[in-house]
């Protein structure tokens, strides 16, 4: 093929891509202003966001690059998703496998509204959902929304929550485990560890907050020890680390951890 026929279908390719409904909808998304409601069909119903920038990130990883897609060995997968936010991953998950059972938890008494509400449109009505927060022990903590995607416990938070621990609900055999706890996960999984056989796969975002102890070590053995292998994907790209101390949202690191069980 040649370098002009190559040229040609890359200009086509990108043609339509800008034609495309959901491209126009996604970039109409990317510029509206930060923290403030706003609605789509870009899934078809009308669905609820809560942050632009973050429905459009959201969207790209989930459906585009779809990081979350596992294969299972049936058609009724148990899934739990923990931090469930607006309910991007749940409604993935139920477009891989519509018969999965899936349990959808969500801290933020607003976001969590707004979950609830996205499944009841998209049909979604036998997902499990829980208004409660993730933590190494049940009781009551405080909770700061930052309306959009990154909300998480905090000693300063305006919002009381109730807590409830991971091993309440592995007490059956797990296909998926996502945590998306913006800073909890390592206490919930230290909770949990004994618990873990039943996981068959994980996704773990791990957070490390500025001037806060790294604890990167301690989850990943953790993990070894619960008998998962584990792939690490950094959400930071930068050229020259030892020079470029990338700081958002309180965090200087965000790794997304894809833990699995190696084929016997």
């Amino acid at each position: 093929m040649s370098i002009f026929s190559t040229v040609n279908q890359n200009a086509q390719h990108l043609a339509k891509k800008i034609l495309s409904a959901e491209y126009r909808e996604l970039n109409r998304i990317k510029s509206l202003p930060r923290y403030k409601m706003g609605a789509t069909t870009i899934l078809g119903p009308s669905i609820d966001y809560s942050d632009a920038l973050s429905f459009h990130n959201m969207y790209y990883d989930i459906f585009k690059s779809e990081i979350f897609r596992f294969k299972a060995d049936n058609s009724t997968p148990v899934i739990i998703d923990g931090g469930a936010n607006i309910g991007m991953a749940t409604a993935y998950f139920k477009r891989l496998y519509p018969g999965s059972d899936i349990t959808a938890i969500e801290a933020d008494p607003t976001i969590y509204k707004t979950l609830v509400g996205n499944l009841s449109r998209l049909g979604h009505t036998d997902v499990e959902t829980i208004n409660k927060a993730l933590w190494k022990e049940k009781g009551t903590l405080n909770f700061s929304s930052d309306g959009a995607d990154g909300g998480h416990l905090a000693q300063g938070g305006g919002v009381q929550v109730e807590t409830f621990v991971l091993s309440s609900i592995l007490n059956r055999p797990v296909d998926l485990l996502k945590l998306d706890i913006e800073g909890a996960e390592l206490e919930v999984l230290i909770e949990a560890e004994t618990s873990l056989k039943q996981v068959k796969s994980a996704f773990i975002e791990y957070h490390s907050f500025e001037n806060q102890p790294q604890r990167l070590n301690e989850l990943l053995a953790l993990l070894s020890g619960a008998g998962f292998r584990y792939f690490v994907q950094s959400l930071y790209l930068m050229r020259a680390p030892f020079l470029e101390h990338k700081i958002e949202s309180g965090m200087d690191l965000q790794l997304n951890i894809f833990a699995y069980r190696a084929e016997v």
